[in-house]
């Protein structure tokens, strides 16, 4: 399908509060320069997606295997500079 992006970064978060802090460490990567039309542009892109997965917790039924279903959501944030 698509290529391989430079320095992309997965990072598994536990709770709100990771992401919240690896939502920030990545917005102060961003890199601000000054263009003709604007003198505080970013001229980076970046791209935020987040998954949340939520399971029922397992319970064991007398020896027999019981079949979970997980739900999934899925959040793509852009942000083209």
């Amino acid at each position: 399908t698509g290529g391989d992006v430079v320095n992309l970064t997965w990072v598994d978060c536990k709770t709100p509060d990771d992401l919240l802090n690896h939502f920030q460490q990545a917005r102060n990567n961003v890199i601000y320069a000054e263009t003709k039309m604007n003198k505080a542009s970013s001229r980076s892109h970046s791209i935020f997606q987040i998954k949340i997965t939520k399971r029922p917790r397992a319970t064991e039924n007398k020896g027999t295997t019981v079949k979970m279903q997980a739900t999934v959501g899925k959040l793509t944030v852009v942000d083209l500079a």
